[in-house]
């Protein structure tokens, strides 16, 4: 019945609220069990928690609202980034939906996810850790010229644009157009530092 429910909640939701689904958030999670028994859902697999316990993965898209328009259930052995194709196509044709941006961590962020988003005219907003990135990537982010300070130089911020080229779930080579947000803090230098030094 899950689908039935999601579906009929969904136009319950549209018809007494109204629902805009011109944009649509969508992400990825886990979540554990206190259990050892596994099933066909129930799966050891990469936890957020660092578990070893079963785990299912949930795929959840929300409207410009923030409310849920509806969720998949994966098994637990299924890494992030294998959800989101088959995720995305689902809910767009179940609730009809218009442009999703995808906001998520590294787990999501593969080649071949961003560039299928890119092909049906989505988008993304997702983060990228600097260490292993190309040279010229650091150089740019290293770079001072471009950013903007608070007025207490605790923080500072710019963007900047890149093109890069990934190849689509067919091999095709595309260039990913992005916009790239750096910035950094004095707060969470101080907390990453506090980290590294307990380690």
């Amino acid at each position: 019945m899950k689908e039935d429910l999601q579906l009929h909640l969904h136009e319950q939701v549209s018809q007494i609220h109204g629902r805009d689904t011109s944009l649509v958030f969508f992400d990825v999670t886990n979540y554990y069990f206190e259990s050892d028994l596994e099933n066909d859902l129930k799966q050891v697999g990469v936890s957020k928690e660092k578990r070893t316990t079963p785990i299912v993965q949930m795929s959840l898209a929300i409207d410009r609202a923030g409310l849920p328009v509806g969720y998949d259930l994966f098994s637990g052995n299924n890494h992030d980034s294998t959800m989101l194709i088959p995720a995305l196509e689902n809910m767009k044709n179940r609730y009809n939906l218009g442009r999703i941006i995808l906001t998520a961590d590294k787990a999501l962020n593969s080649g071949k996810n961003l560039a299928f988003l890119v092909e049906n005219n989505d988008g993304y907003i997702v983060s990228q850790k600097v260490r292993g990135a190309s040279k010229t990537f650091i150089k740019e982010i290293l770079k001072e010229e471009g950013y903007v300070y608070n007025s207490t130089k605790t923080f500072k911020i710019k963007s900047f644009f890149r093109e890069r080229k990934t190849k689509n779930e067919k091999g095709e080579e595309i260039i990913l157009k992005e916009k790239i947000v750096s910035c950094w803090s004095a707060d969470y230098e101080a907390r990453e530092k506090h980290k590294r030094e307990k380690l």
